[in-house]
């Protein structure tokens, strides 16, 4: 279900999603396909510091992650440390699972998203932090109603889909 592109086709609570298993490793695996691989420092196309599989260097989520596990934060952010693929893949779970978490609070009806809807919302988590992601008021809103035709016009719409273009679009393919 590609519920971005295809919005006739998109159902919700009742469609047997809400009893799915999410595939973590999956859904990982496209972020980390879309996101691509940069072992030292670059900025996005937003202007945000970000290293390995787009691991947001302002985002305090993704620094304490990056913290806990013993990465000199600092020196990322200068370009005098680099990452291997071998440290950033087992971040790129952890920082996806807890941008998961993230959106499972924020919408309390979240289990009863088809899980393309579920990676879209996490991804966007993942993208972009939390403290951005709150300003989708009105995808926001639309999610919280199961109203995935009125969330989906408000990703295309917003400046978001512009910076990150058709891969957008292709996070909520299958």
């Amino acid at each position: 279900m590609a519920w971005l592109d295809d919005l006739d086709n998109t159902t919700g609570p009742g469609d047997g999603s809400e009893n799915s298993t999410f595939d973590f490793n999956k859904w990982i695996n496209k972020t980390k396909t879309f996101e691509g691989w940069k072992k030292e420092k670059y900025n996005d196309s937003k202007k945000i510091l970000t290293v390995g599989y787009g691991f947001n260097l302002e985002d305090p989520a993704t620094l304490k992650i990056l913290k806990s596990k013993g990465f000199d934060t600092e020196g990322l952010s200068k370009g005098t440390v680099h990452m291997t693929r071998a440290q950033a893949d087992p971040l790129v779970a952890d920082i996806y699972k807890q941008s998961y978490n993230i959106a499972a609070k924020r919408f309390p009806n979240f289990n009863t998203f088809p899980d393309e809807i579920k990676h879209t919302v996490t991804d966007m988590i993942y993208n972009m932090g939390e403290p951005r992601f709150s300003k989708f008021k009105k995808m926001q809103h639309a999610l919280l109603n199961n109203d995935y035709n009125e969330a989906a016009k408000e990703i295309k719409n917003s400046l978001y889909a512009t910076q990150v273009g058709d891969r957008e679009i292709g996070r909520a393919h299958v």
